[in-house]
């Protein structure tokens, strides 16, 4: 169900045109009750007037969509075009309700969307900032906010400033846990890929490579559509002084686990060159075996053999999209590898003994790999 638009059969959104629409905003809602007052509140408050902002209520079981439409209620009294809402009848994954939003906003002439999620919440400029810095340097596919972590500390500490790639398919939030530069700072940098958390996206590049893989229904799929967007050409950064806090703690949840894991090899099954893919299959093999022991450690062996399970299952859709992506690609696999690193971060996930023993053995590897390729 739609509010305020109609749906076309293709699960496009049929609208009338509106003229001067510069961005969208895109925020997902899946059981967001705690806080989606508050964000749509300042995106709705921190967002110029010809911004408009899309939530996608994804099947949630609390009343999140109660308060949608108390939200939407209450918008259209003063602006009927400013907020629309999509609802869904169950959890289609995060990458398609994006999908849902970021389609609607194209067909209403949006030159640029931006994800955010339900528990992000955005500092007065942000959208301005994020903005401007893609009209800056047309380059850019995707330009991230800085997210900073919901706290009570004197400094404002960083979620993240741009997450890394590891060649073996990992990424994680960047500079986590630092402090983060001084209010006003503004930079706007290159980053192997961004953060959906709050992250802008061009037309330009969306129409050129595609949307989010939906198939990835939670977890990595920033980092695909990222590094996607490399391998057509265009680069990736972020506006330091586009901010937005976000309610965010490292987790080792057994969900995030199994997703995160099938959904990096999809990434390297899609996006990394055979060449690299056979260079580094011994390391790929060795992180597959780690990965089972800590499965079986924290006692979720069947839920990760069944997510394993369905890269064989969904290989004929994997392949498919690899000869697509490949087959359109303008950057070389060499010219890349400056935005691969060699070791990992796991936020205190794992003990630091066990990283650091992990990241001396990925580090040897790769710097043996790296020149082969």
């Amino acid at each position: 169900m739609i509010s305020g638009i109609a749906a076309d059969s293709q699960g496009c959104r049929k609208t009338r045109a509106v003229e001067g629409i510069r961005a969208a905003i895109i925020m997902p809602v899946f059981n967001g009750a705690e806080h989606i007052s508050r964000s749509l509140r300042l995106a709705l408050d921190t967002s110029p007037p010809d911004c408009q902002i899309i939530a996608i209520d994804n099947g949630s079981t609390d009343n999140s969509y109660a308060i949608l439409h108390r939200i939407l209620h209450r918008s259209s009294m003063q602006d009927p075009d400013r907020l629309h809402t999509i609802s869904n009848e169950q959890n289609l994954g995060f990458p398609a309700a994006c999908n849902q939003g970021i389609r609607l906003a194209l067909k209403r002439g949006a030159k640029y969307v931006v994800l955010l999620n339900q528990d992000a919440f955005p500092q007065p400029g942000w959208i301005d900032a994020l903005v401007n810095a893609a009209e800056l340097d047309p380059t850019y596919g995707a330009v991230q906010a800085l997210v900073l972590l919901e706290s009570d500390t004197a400094q404002p500490l960083i979620n993240t400033a741009g997450n890394p790639m590891h060649y073996l398919g990992f990424s994680w939030c960047g500079s986590y846990g630092e402090i983060a530069p001084p209010a006003g700072t503004s930079i706007v940098h290159e980053i192997s890929v961004g953060s959906g958390a709050a992250l802008l996206l061009t037309r330009k590049a969306l129409e050129d490579i595609g949307l989010l893989d939906e198939s990835f229904f939670l977890y990595h799929e920033d980092a695909d559509l990222c590094w996607r967007m490399r391998l057509a050409g265009y680069k990736i950064g972020i506006a330091t002084s586009a901010r937005v806090t976000h309610e965010y703690s490292p987790s080792a949840a057994a969900a995030k686990f199994c997703y995160a894991e099938r959904n990096r090899w999809a990434l390297l099954l899609k996006t990394a060159s055979i060449q690299r893919l056979v260079l580094t299959a011994p390391m790929l093999l060795a992180t597959a075996a780690a990965a089972l022991m800590v499965a079986n450690k924290g006692h979720i062996t069947r839920e990760y053999l069944r997510s394993m399970w369905s890269i064989i299952k969904g290989r004929r859709s994997i392949l498919a999209s690899r000869r697509h992506i490949q087959a359109n690609r303008r950057v070389r696999e060499r010219d890349l590898l400056p935005w691969l690193t060699s070791e990992i971060e796991t936020q205190g996930l794992l003990p630091s003994t066990a990283q650091a023993f992990a990241n001396k053995v990925m580090r040897g590897y790769w710097n043996i790999a790296y020149r082969l390729i």
